[in-house]
């Protein structure tokens, strides 16, 4: 297996998890960069099929199914549910996120842990 790499959806198994964590086999998105980290472990968000209900849930970031990222159903990428997972979790590449959606799950990102461009 290749290591997965930056905006690419995965099928992982999220198992075993606990309280509100996302859990199941599912898709996820790699956010962490290819050239950070000296462990097998990737930065991913989950991706649901529960669409946002309003937009008091700005850490839901819907995304369409395309050719190019393999989706075959709307889906929100979880951006809440932010979580370091090992190599062994992924078990298949699926596609890969378009720019523009990568850069709507970045945006989140950081408007969940608020962050301005200042460190502090």
């Amino acid at each position: 297996m290749n290591s997965p790499a930056r905006r690419e959806i995965w099928w992982a198994d999220l198992e075993p998890t606990r309280g509100q964590e996302i859990n199941k086999k599912r898709p996820v998105v790699v956010l962490s960069s290819d050239d950070v980290g000296a462990l097998a472990i990737k930065l991913i968000a989950p991706i649901t099929g529960r669409p946002p209900s309003r937009a008091s849930e700005p850490w839901l970031v819907q995304v369409r199914p395309s050719s190019a990222n393999g989706l075959t159903k709307d889906g929100c990428v979880d951006v809440l549910q932010l979580r370091g997972i090992a190599f062994e979790r992924f078990s298949k590449r699926i596609g890969v996120l378009s720019p523009d959606d990568m850069a709507d799950v970045v945006a989140a990102v950081a408007l969940v842990i608020e962050f301005d461009g200042g460190v502090g």
